[in-house]
């Protein structure tokens, strides 16, 4: 099948009439499906077109009025089901102007049963400076290069009759990573750190008990950088995060928890200064009542109960308790 889209951004300053920014993006799709060896082939060429305008662009402190980026995209992907097994082969090559031909793909296996999910990938990927990392006033960095990622990933998933048990252990290497320091209180730019690692797992579960449903999930992980230091932490990259969800549903009423816990984080890549870790709490509230056959929603939210005084970025405060409602009539 074939589709287009087209989408325009702009934006103004109302404060400042000197400050605007105006991007065009055009995307173009077609794909053909062709049966071969009892799975499907598809091919698929994809073409994306990108302008930016501005007074906010710039490469070594000179203004540029436009920047433009266009990409080719030509893709093979291979799918095989038999059964309870199915087996994905992908490779795309990529075309993108001012950037070298880049070769990117990798393989997915899954089996699923009634008690078992298990799955599998290893892929290579590359990701592409934006047009704003690369030419965005006080923050872009014309000379970055694309990220090279390599990443594997094993899950293994256990159905029980009201409880659904997983674990998730992962591995990555980036190198070219971009990530976005401060150079100023009122200024970051973007750099890339030339090889990073990071390897971890994630573990959890959702049980059901009646009108109860809970969820609790925990994520472990060591983001380390290799190319500036030897193996320092990568900046506002946690090592633990733990959510958790409980809530209560029937007809008509349901009232929910969510609670999410973040460990510290550093803010520079020598690991001297960092942000307190910090345990979040929501609670929503929500009431449908029938009226003459027709649906009042009542709702009401609380975020950041407890007041926790947090940052997810420095000098950055996050916004203290909070309440809001919604009351929605659906006729």
């Amino acid at each position: 099948g074939i589709s287009f889209h087209y989408s325009e951004l702009n934006y103004r300053n109302k404060l400042d009439i000197h400050n605007n920014y105006f991007s065009r993006n055009w995307y173009f799709f077609e794909k053909i499906n062709i049966s071969v060896g009892g799975g499907e082939l598809s091919l698929i060429y994809t073409l994306n077109n990108i302008t930016a305008s501005g007074n906010n662009l710039g490469k070594n402190f000179s203004l540029i009025p436009v920047v433009k980026r266009t990409e080719n995209k030509f893709s093979l992907v291979y799918q095989l089901a038999k059964k309870k097994h199915l087996l994905s082969l992908r490779g795309d090559w990529r075309e993108i102007s001012d950037f070298n031909s880049k070769l990117q793909g990798g393989i997915n296996y899954s089996y699923l049963s009634n008690k078992w999910k298990v799955s599998f990938y290893a892929l290579r990927s590359f990701r592409i400076p934006s047009l704003n990392e690369l030419y965005f006033i006080n923050f872009g960095n014309p000379d970055l290069k694309p990220e090279q990622a390599d990443q594997i990933a094993l899950y293994i998933a256990r159905y029980y009759k009201k409880l659904y048990v997983f674990v998730s252990p992962f591995f990555n290497i980036v190198k070219n990573k971009i990530i976005s320091v401060p150079v100023h209180p009122a200024r970051w730019i973007a750099i890339t750190l030339g090889h990073t690692q990071t390897k971890g797992i994630e573990a959890g579960y959702e049980l059901t008990l009646g009108k109860f449903y809970i969820f609790n999930s925990l994520t472990y992980q060591k983001a380390q950088d290799f190319s500036l230091t030897n193996g320092n932490l990568l900046p506002y990259t946690p090592e633990l995060i733990v959510k958790s969800t409980i809530l209560y549903r029937n007809k008509s009423f349901s009232v929910g928890a969510n609670a999410d816990f973040v460990s510290h984080r550093f803010i520079d890549i020598g690991n001297d200064y960092f942000l307190d870790k910090y345990f979040l709490l929501r609670i929503n509230i929500s009431k449908n009542i029938e009226i003459h056959n027709k649906l009042l929603q009542l709702q009401l939210n609380a975020e950041n109960l407890l007041n926790t005084n947090y940052e997810i970025i420095r000098s950055y405060p996050m916004p203290s308790r909070g309440f809001y409602g919604i009351v929605k009539y659906v006729f």
